[in-house]
């Protein structure tokens, strides 16, 4: 039995391409193969997954090159060759979304560039804000029961201590040495002030 077989029987699903759905413990778990691409979305089978978990107003907030199949996003890149709506970084944006009165989200996706080199050879330097600040600035801007989608090479994101139960998570396999891509849609359940959870 190959690596992608017992992967498959491990998760309990077929080796095909097709995602095969594991509801144990809550989470819906879906298993893709894709060539890697620096930029996440030109990834056809992610894109679509990261399309059906979105829910109302939404913010791409490091949105690179392509454009979701959705229709009330606001997109934000640092890089302005990308046309996005804004070109800020990241923790500028949220700061600034804030001051500004326009309203809450009710999804964020998080894509950042998962490693320095990442940065650089996405956009050519390093990244500026920490992504850790990043993150405790999305709960600024974010409706509550809110949803952030976070792509990475860890499921650990936003986390229970800022009050996030994991919906659904994605692993897309590439294949040989290079890490897997991690996607994972969180819910924002509980206030993390006074612990008591959103209505």
């Amino acid at each position: 039995m190959g690596d992608e077989s017992r992967l498959a029987a491990i998760l309990g699903m077929s080796p095909e391409d097709a995602p095969r759905d594991d509801d144990s413990g809550g989470i819906k778990l879906s298993y893709y193969r894709s060539f890697p691409n620096k930029y996440t979305f030109r990834m056809r089978k992610v894109k679509k997954w990261v399309e059906n978990a979105l829910e109302g107003r939404v913010l791409n907030l490091y949105a690179g090159p392509t454009k979701l199949d959705y229709e009330n996003i606001v997109s934000n890149d640092i890089d302005e060759a990308f046309s996005p709506d804004y070109a800020m970084d990241a923790a500028v944006f949220t700061a600034f979304w804030k001051q500004s009165g326009s309203g809450p989200f009710d999804t964020v996706i998080l894509d950042p560039p998962y490693s320095e080199r990442k940065a650089m050879q996405k956009y050519g330097r390093g990244t500026r804000s920490t992504f850790q600040a990043v993150k405790a600035s999305i709960l600024d801007i974010l409706s509550p029961r809110g949803v952030v989608i976070t792509f990475g090479y860890t499921s650990v994101c936003m986390g229970k201590q800022k009050g996030f139960v994991t919906e659904r998570v994605a692993l897309i396999c590439h294949g040989g040495s290079i890490n897997d891509t991690i996607g994972v849609a969180e819910r924002w359940i509980v206030d993390p002030k006074s612990g008591e959870p959103f209505e």
